[in-house]
């Protein structure tokens, strides 16, 4: 099957997993075509294209070139995990955002808006990305930690906190720019998020401390 992968090449260099430039083929990421549903002798559902896909210049963008504050579109997020893009699905369990093992689901949607610098992501059943610790972890937690809030830095409990949905939303999160122009790490504010891929069948996200501990993003509408 080494045949149906590809490397993305720029002049002499590979693009690596990480969105950097490299000469040596060997530590270039391989990219794989997925083919498109079985839709008979119908057309695929192929959305019109946007008139005006960037409406702010300074905005984040798509890996498809779609401004993520657009109004009028939703995206798919995507972490990279080691040497690959993960397939998606992005999903709830328990409250906590996951990334399911589906390599044909985009999983759920997300809408984006920018609010007092920061950027709030609501999922398409209405819920907000937030900073949350699970309820079961919380209960073990000591005493004073009990008291703590998500941006207190006790070494005891800060990095129990995961992303999670809730009704409200938060200040939001910073997307910061890593990588090639579209890819990013979110931080809250503190902390940053990595993607723990467990058994290969699906992924959580756990809070860490040092920006090069952090997970690649990108949103795709």
């Amino acid at each position: 099957m080494e045949e149906m992968y590809f490397y993305i090449r720029s002049d002499l260099q590979y693009l690596t997993q990480d969105g950097q430039w490299t000469n040596h083929v060997n530590d270039a990421i391989k990219v794989q075509i997925d083919p498109v549903g079985d839709y008979s002798d119908a057309e695929p559902p192929i959305p019109p294209p946007l008139s005006n896909p960037v409406i702010g210049t300074d905005n984040p963008i798509s890996a498809d070139g779609v401004d993520l504050y657009h109004p009028d579109k939703w995206f798919s997020l995507y972490p990279i995990t080691g040497d690959c893009l993960w397939s998606g699905d992005a999903g709830e369990f328990e409250s906590k955002l996951y990334f399911g093992g589906n390599p044909y689901s985009v999983g759920m949607c997300f809408q984006l808006s920018e609010h007092d610098g920061k950027t709030r992501i609501r999922s398409d059943n209405g819920k907000y990305l937030v900073v949350m610790i699970e309820p079961s972890v919380a209960a073990y937690l000591d005493e004073g930690c009990k008291q703590h809030t998500r941006f207190d830095r006790c070494s005891s409990c800060m990095l129990h906190y995961t992303i999670g949905y809730s009704s409200e939303p938060q200040e939001g999160f910073l997307l910061v720019p890593r990588g090639l122009s579209t890819m990013f790490v979110v931080n809250d504010g503190l902390f940053y998020y990595k993607v723990n891929v467990l058994k290969g069948s699906y992924a959580e996200v756990e809070r860490v401390e040092d920006i090069d501990d952090a997970s690649l993003f990108q949103f795709v509408a």
